[in-house]
Parts: C-alpha cells; sequence; structure tokens
C-alpha cells in the first residue's frame, strides 16, 4: 500500500471510531442555535388558500426568531417572540452523537432533552414532553 494510501485508509478508520470529527457531543451542543426552518418553508410551498397561507408566513416568522443558547456554564436561554426564559441546564447522559439534558428555566419546573448531534453546526433537538424533533441550526 502507497504512503498516501496508508493515510487515507487510517483518516478514514479513525473518523468512524471519533464520530467523523465532530467532537464531544457535550461541547458540541453549546452555543447559539436557531431553528432549521427549511422544512417548514417547504410545506408552505403547497398551501393555495390564502388564509393558511398567512397563517403559515406568520408562523415561519417567529420560528425564525427562535434562538436557544446554551453556555458553557450551564446558563439555558431561550429567546423568540414569546419573549426570554433564562435558567440553567445539567448534561444528564452521553450516549453516542445524543445528549441528554435537563433545562430548568427561572420559575418553571426541570424538562428534560435529547440533543442528536449531527454536525458541529446541525442538531436535532426533542423536547422531553412533546412528539417533535426540531432540527437546529448554528447561529
Amino acid at each position: 500500500m502507497t504512503k498516501p494510501a496508508l493515510c487515507l485508509f487510517a483518516c478514514l478508520t479513525l473518523s468512524v471510531f471519533t464520530g467523523c470529527g465532530v467532537g464531544d457531543p457535550r461541547e458540541v451542543i453549546v452555543g447559539a442555535w436557531g431553528l432549521d426552518v427549511t422544512v417548514v418553508e417547504e410545506a408552505g410551498k403547497k398551501l393555495s388558500e390564502p388564509m393558511a397561507v398567512r397563517m403559515h408566513q406568520m408562523k415561519l416568522e417567529a420560528m425564525r426568531g427562535m434562538r436557544l443558547t446554551l453556555a458553557a456554564d450551564g446558563i439555558a436561554t431561550m429567546s423568540g417572540a414569546q419573549g426570554n426564559q433564562r435558567g440553567a441546564y445539567t448534561v444528564d447522559k452521553v450516549d453516542g452523537d445524543k445528549v441528554t439534558v435537563t433545562i430548568t428555566y427561572e420559575g418553571g419546573r426541570p424538562d428534560m432533552t435529547v440533543f442528536q448531534v449531527h454536525s458541529s453546526d446541525r442538531i436535532t433537538m426533542v423536547p422531553g414532553d412533546r412528539t417533535v424533533t426540531l432540527p437546529l441550526i448554528r447561529k
């Protein structure tokens, strides 16, 4: 095997065992995240009734403004059309590319949330009390 081929083989093997270089999922989730609204935009292209189109546009604008920030010091902030919430989060479990955290906003009850890391700028959020999966992109 030639030296370049050997290096390529070693790099590919290493990337399989290290999650393709994404890094520790606990560290990847730290940062500011916004909803990836491309799926919602695609669904809106199928609407034809003017009232449904308008409602869809309003929902899309509200979603665009939503932001979740997870700071390295354990502070969580959710901001959006309905105001801001601040609280704390703790990492409960890491299982491969999935990170289970508990977020407790001020005056609220603890909520379990699972984040699945797809890349350094794409994660999926599944809030514990919902059946919806929210695609997030780094902001």
